[in-house]
């Protein structure tokens, strides 16, 4: 297979769009979500929750060997777990991981985790799926950097930076025997010698192929898209910064976005039209929003007559075409309305350091996890419960606060739809996060390859695949 994005280390804690096209090859979880979210036991052999929903125990699989040779332990996921809630080593895993008091092992193959306070049951099962095991002997950054240490259904054989990768099956995966014995990564300089590699035969299968060649691929080959809501793009707006500030600007922009047209034109069909930031499956989802977000430009003009200022910035990644050209759409309609939307384009490095310090008016930017608990948005600057760069004070509307809390704690079937309903109603009504499309992630293969799969969160699943 190829990919234009080389793969830059093998730590799991540091789940990077270059990471995940091997993450599921190369390591084991305590849990895995199939097709429709629901949890699998993978590394555990159950888990329980306690009845107040402090506790989860876990008993563990015995026969996880690690490809270092070493079998797997309570000391192992105990140190796993120590290093996720370390804000300094866990990376990606940090965040979610804060909901933690203390991890233990009481005795062998179980580990309890203590929560910090009342916990939903999906947010202990988010949890558990995205806590890799790894040989603790070699469980850092500096550890992982050249080497996996896990316990997935391939092993790392060979490697050369920016050129290729070269994996083996697992003998001693403890899933059962892989269909494919070898799988060779090639490192592409870019996207146009990584699509004329799949159509000369050379590769099986590619990664990350434009939306562009695609739509001009997709007769031919087979292919992935992205987890429905597994990374949104959305049109972030601060409320701190003019004249965005004013509600009723914020609100005209939901009626400025041309989905379809956005997914039609720019994305070639894929991915898909996002108004509300979660993924269709997510038990957030409502379509009964979608009138009150449609775009729909008159409505926009009439919000735009309480508006004192009518010219603001929108900032872009200058070396992203597909945000530019979705900016550029919704630039022309909301001059059509009489708004001077002016576009700044910057390189990546400021543009990263601007969109998290939420310098900025207005821009395009992803967010992940809308597929799963919705708590979980919190990891998110734009959905931080406190310190929130987009509003006065660093503090988000209350409303919002209020819907999250409940979302953490409770169980009630009926408290969380009602929670629900409230963080809708907030985000619509103070829109400050407005869904613009799903972000398509394509993989593009032989029709004769069977059995390529992605996990939910777009990671490459190919202990099936075989000709």
């Amino acid at each position: 297979m190829g990919s234009a994005v080389d793969v830059l280390n093998f730590d799991p804690y540091a789940q990077t769009t270059n990471a995940i096209i091997v993450l599921r090859l190369l390591n084991a979880w305590l849990l895995t979500y199939d097709e429709d979210l629901n949890p699998q036991l993978d590394t555990l052999a159950g888990y329980e929750l306690s009845d107040d929903r402090t506790t989860c125990t876990l008993k563990l699989r015995d026969d996880v060997v690690f490809t270092t040779g070493k079998t797997m332990t309570a000391e192992d996921v105990v140190f796993a777990f120590e290093r996720a809630m370390n804000p300094e080593t866990g990376f990606n895993l940090a965040s979610p991981s804060q909901i933690i008091e203390s991890v233990s092992s009481p005795e062998p193959l179980l580990v309890e985790l203590k929560f910090k306070g009342p916990t939903s049951q999906t947010l202990v099962e988010d949890l558990l799926v995205g806590q890799p095991v790894v040989d603790k002997d070699h469980n850092s950054a500096e550890g992982l950097a050249t080497t996996p240490a896990s316990a997935g259904p391939y092993r790392l054989v060979s490697r050369t930076a920016g050129q290729s990768l070269t994996l083996e099956a697992n003998p001693d995966w403890y899933g059962g025997e892989v269909e494919t014995q070898r799988i060779e990564l090639r490192i592409f300089t870019d996207t146009r010698a990584l699509t004329s590699g799949l159509e000369s035969g050379a590769l099986d299968l590619a990664v990350y192929v434009p939306p562009r060649d695609g739509q001009r691929l997709q007769e031919k080959f087979e292919y992935l898209d992205s987890y429905p809501g597994s990374a949104t793009m959305l049109l972030r707006v601060s409320a701190i910064t003019p004249p965005f500030d004013q509600k009723s600007l914020r609100q005209a922009l939901w009626h400025s976005v041309n989905r379809d047209r956005i997914v039609e034109e720019v994305l070639f069909g894929f991915g898909g039209a996002a108004a509300l930031p979660w993924g269709p499956n997510s038990p957030a989802q409502d379509d009964s929003y979608d009138d009150r977000v449609q775009y729909d430009l008159e409505a926009a003009k009439a919000l735009l007559e309480d508006v004192s200022v009518a010219a603001g910035a929108a900032m872009v990644n200058g070396s992203d075409p597909i945000s530019i050209s979705v900016m550029q759409i919704i630039q022309a309609d909301l001059a059509s309305i009489g708004f001077d939307l002016q576009i700044e384009q910057v390189d990546a490095a400021t543009f990263q350091d601007r969109l998290v310090a939420g310098d900025f008016g207005v821009v395009l930017g992803q967010m992940g996890g809308g597929q799963l608990s919705l708590p979980r948005i919190t990891q998110n600057s734009l959905f931080r419960l406190s310190n929130n760069p987009l509003w006065p004070d660093g503090v988000p509307p209350q409303a919002y606060v209020e819907a999250i809390e409940t979302l953490t704690s409770e169980q009630d079937e009926k408290a969380r739809q009602a929670a629900f309903d409230q963080l809708n109603d907030v985000i619509v009504d103070e829109a400050w996060a407005i869904g613009t499309y799903y972000v398509p992630q394509l993989y593009m293969f032989k029709p004769e390859l069977k059995g390529v799969a992605r996990d939910h969160q777009n990671a490459l699943v190919l202990d099936k695949a075989s000709f």
